[in-house]
């Protein structure tokens, strides 16, 4: 008996709002980090780099946005051990949130400590820890465009 395979479908925010509307980046983006969370970094990474492409269509060059999907594509290449690929977007995503966000941020923090993680699992010590002195831990400022709004 013959099986067909079930065709991947578009998501409803996909087929509806397209590819670049900012619902179906972030619900990707969700998708994708739940991915790294359930040790499915090949999984992930297919979608974080749909994701990614996305972002740069949509989304203004300096806008943090663009860093912030670049680490996340690069933590998908790390979990999968393809650490050269990761580094140099990773290394890309700090850098353009470093320029968009404010020194103290927690999405500076979480990238710098995401590149420490990964240099520890290639067996780069010393610049672990160059990452990890670079954004000190703390109470750090949280981007609140993107909080959700108290109810009324």
């Amino acid at each position: 008996v013959e099986r067909r395979q079930r065709r991947a479908r578009p998501s409803p925010s996909r087929r509806t709002l397209g590819e670049t509307a900012t619902p179906t980046l972030a619900t990707m983006n969700d998708l994708g980090l739940l991915l790294l969370a359930r040790e499915r970094p090949a999984d992930a990474e297919t979608v974080l780099r749909t994701m990614a492409a996305g972002i740069e269509k949509a989304v203004p060059e300096t806008h943090w946005m663009r860093g912030q999907a670049l680490v996340n594509l690069a933590r998908s290449l790390a979990g999968q051990s393809k650490f050269d690929e990761a580094e140099k977007l990773m290394v890309e995503g700090y850098s353009r949130l470093a320029a968009a966000l404010p020194a103290g941020h927690d999405r500076r923090r979480i990238a710098a400590d995401a590149l420490a993680t990964m240099y520890e699992r290639w067996q780069k010590p010393e610049r672990a820890a160059e990452w990890r002195a670079k954004e000190p831990t703390g109470q750090g400022k949280t981007d609140r465009s993107v909080a959700p709004k108290p109810a009324s």
